[in-house]
């Protein structure tokens, strides 16, 4: 572990101690204890391993000790780490040659007699990986990193460090004997390079002693008028300065590539074409491209499967455009020319469209890649006009289509009305069409808005052939405008499901008298009303929506209908409550916010839900046809990632509803959020000694226990464990 998070967790364990235990404080004989490193002085060559022992003597009574002994990585590598005689309980270890440190601890364990006096704490095997010299340090006056901690009774331990550390000296040497080294360079030769600041060229071999020597290529070299860029070593590496370990013979190669001074794409977009029947559109697109006078592309497909109807000009050069179609080879062939005087295009753009028809039922690829078909290819030409210098892509991108023989469509949705009075039952009638070329069995859902109120399943239909499907829609529970769509189940392998779903049809459900639609029965109602008291059917002045009992006349039963509902208005929409789940919540960590609505009003209501947080918006929700009366609960989620430390006002809008009158309820501010970075208990800014105390005094603890603090609980989980004791040490000593 890291030194500050040593160092917070004996702050962490004393203040456990102090917790859990009543201290007492004893005076103690003055402590003789030294801990060494054994044989203190190490020579070998490179290669070779050899074993230390760290050991400890003159110690009191040990229940448990701990150590991190550092040393250089380039020279030494740590293999093997075995618990010793002195204490011989719960021995752990961990080895990091990357950082260069062995750690190791061993814990008496339970009922056994504390160790005492003198023996071996751990045996360590180590590699000599390069020549040189290094500390095995347990000392942090020489490295620190090194420690060494000792605990005596009474548990869970009282630490005490040596007085004396005595510490090992390791050296490694090369044998005197000599490797042959060679050095290539590929596809070119002749490369200047350097070893140990000695200038040679490729190919070069030689006899080097045995150890470390560094090689360096250039980045880049000019062979017959040509650059090349250096690209990689043989075994994968990228950097052009080369350490190699000589012991043994060796042969290193470098490889350059011819520089590129554009790194032109050209692809069929999409790359990924699936269709049943019909036409589909591909598009050849350029990016990343020289100044460019002209082009031309071929491009191959399987003439049994599709024919090429069309190719229409795109927006890379618009100039001369000419076009080539043979659905017999299965080629179409286009070329686009820079009028004279006009500006050379460059990066990127469109090269041209291609419409295809499919024909047959299996699949195509769309070549222009000559390595996928000799026949396809694509030409660029950079200025000027009189001597225009030929390029290709660096990158090629064909296409492939895709048949696939499953496809159902809904083709129309029709109500049988666009406007009736709530109670009415209206017929809708769906049309589907199984598109594809195999039988479909499917069903079929009528929805009203986003609420399904009927299905129905059609079995059997034939290829190319299509079914009218008759649903029936009780309004008695509907008031407002709705939405009718219908949605066939999709086949199993059926890719084109854009179809499968269709939106056709709006209907608008009244209260009975409210003619003209304004969602209240008033005197314009009222005129409208008089207007065709008394007339039949046929009656040029006959108005359906006075026809209230639907019975053709308009006569005293509609009149005693209308004065029942004339003054009804029923428009108004309210924000409740606003109750973020949490007072303060840890950045990054979600707050879930409750907002309570409600449709006060007589009248079906769709509207939008926002809530914010201070002048930041959480979340949009929209609710459909929400009934007269209605109470609903939203839950969002605010993600307060990114958020700046502090207090958040948390509220609730919705826009008004058409003519809602009073708006006065439709906002609510209600309830505050605190945000604090991770570890900061107290929510001073700061994570330092008082979160320390409150966290080691919940460490351990879960929900329902006396001393659980969900503060020191900053992962959420229900539990202070060591996953939020990392946390706490990650960010101890943090502020605003």
């Amino acid at each position: 572990m890291s030194k500050k998070k040593s160092l917070l967790w004996l702050l962490f364990l004393t203040l456990l101690i102090i917790s859990t235990t009543a201290n007492q404080f004893v005076a103690s004989a003055p402590i003789t204890t030294t801990v060494s490193i054994q044989p203190s002085s190490i020579k070998k060559t490179v290669g070779s391993t050899f074993t230390v022992n760290v050991t400890v003597s003159n110690s009191l009574e040990t229940i448990a000790w701990e150590f991190t002994m550092a040393y250089n990585k380039t020279t030494l590598e740590a293999l093997n780490v075995a618990e010793g005689k002195f204490l011989q309980g719960f021995f752990v270890q961990k080895i990091n040659n990357t950082a260069g440190t062995v750690q190791a601890s061993d814990m008496l364990l339970s009922g056994s007699v504390p160790a005492g006096s003198s023996g071996v704490l751990a045996t360590i095997t180590f590699k000599i990986k390069n020549s040189g010299t290094t500390v095995l340090a347990i000392n942090p006056v020489t490295d620190s990193r090194a420690y060494v901690w000792l605990f005596k009774p009474p548990l869970p331990g009282q630490l005490y460090t040596p007085n004396t550390y005595n510490e090992s000296t390791v050296t490694g040497e090369y044998a005197s004997v000599n490797h042959k080294l060679t050095v290539n360079s590929a596809p070119i030769t002749g490369v200047s390079f350097t070893l140990d600041g000695v200038t040679y060229k490729t190919p070069w071999s030689g006899s080097l002693r045995e150890g470390l020597h560094t090689v360096i290529v250039p980045i880049s070299v000019t062979v017959s008028g040509k650059v090349y860029d250096f690209k990689r070593w043989e075994d994968g590496s990228t950097n052009p300065t080369r350490l190699i370990s000589l012991i043994t013979d060796l042969t290193i190669s470098a490889t350059y590539e011819l520089h590129v001074t554009h790194s032109t794409s050209v692809v069929v977009n999409p790359s990924q074409a699936k269709q049943t029947h019909g036409n589909f559109t591909i598009s050849v697109n350029i990016a990343d491209s020289l100044e460019t006078i002209a082009w031309e592309f071929k491009m191959t497909y399987e003439p049994t499967v599709l024919e090429a109807l069309s190719v229409a000009e795109g927006n890379f050069i618009q100039g001369f455009f000419s076009v080539h179609i043979d659905n017999v080879a299965g080629i179409v062939q286009v070329s686009d020319l820079l009028l004279s005087g006009s500006i050379p295009a460059g990066s990127s753009g469109v090269l041209a469209t291609v419409t295809f028809n499919v024909l047959g039922t299996s699949g195509s690829v769309l070549a222009i890649n000559p390595v996928t078909d000799s026949r396809a290819y694509v030409w660029l030409f950079q200025p000027p006009a009189n001597a225009s210098l030929l390029y290709t892509p660096n990158k090629y991108g064909d296409g492939t289509f895709i048949f696939c023989p499953y496809d159902v469509d809904v083709t129309n949705v029709t109500p049988y009305s666009p406007l009736t009075y709530q109670g009415v039952l209206i017929n809708v009638y769906v049309d589907v069409m199984n598109m594809g070329t195999v039988t479909a069995t499917f069903n079929v859902t009528l929805r009203v808005n986003s609420t399904a109120i009927g299905a129905k399943r059609v079995t059997d239909l034939a290829a190319k052939t299509s079914a009218t499907l008759s649903f029936v829609w009780d309004t008695t529970s509907s008031l407002g405008r709705f939405v009718l769509s219908a949605t066939v189940s999709a086949l199993t392998g059926e890719v084109n499901l854009d179809d499968n779903t269709l939106s056709d049809g709006i209907v608008e459900v009244r209260f009975r008298g409210d003619l003209d639609g304004d969602g209240r029965v008033g005197p314009i109602d009222l005129s409208m009303f008089t207007a065709s008291y008394g007339k039949l059917v046929g009656n040029s002045l006959y108005n359906p929506l006075a026809d209230l009992d639907g019975s053709g006349y308009i006569g005293p039963i509609d009149l005693s209908i209308f004065a029942a509902q004339y003054g009804r208005v029923v428009h108004n929409v309210a924000v409740l409550d606003v109750t973020p789940s949490v007072t303060f919540s840890y950045r990054g960590n979600p707050v879930t916010i409750y907002v309570d609505v409600k449709n006060t009003g007589e009248n079906y209501e769709t509207f939008e839900v926002t809530a914010y947080a201070n002048s930041t918006v959480i979340g949009k929700q929209t609710l459909l046809n929400v009934a007269p009366k209605a109470y609903v609960r939203l839950t969002f989620t605010w993600s307060t990632s990114g958020m700046v430390v502090g207090h958040y006002t948390i509220s609730a809008s919705i826009p008004p509803v058409a003519n809602e009158a009073y708006v006065g309820d439709n906002n609510l501010f209600d309830g505050v959020v605190e945000i604090r970075f991770l570890g900061d208990l107290d929510g001073d800014g700061f994570v330092g000694p008082i979160d320390l105390s409150v966290f080691a005094a919940s460490y351990g603890k879960r929900v329902g226990d006396l001393l659980y603090n969900p503060a020191a609980d900053m992962d959420a989980d229900g539990d202070v464990d060591p996953t939020d004791l990392n946390v706490f040490a990650a960010n101890y000593g943090k502020h605003v």
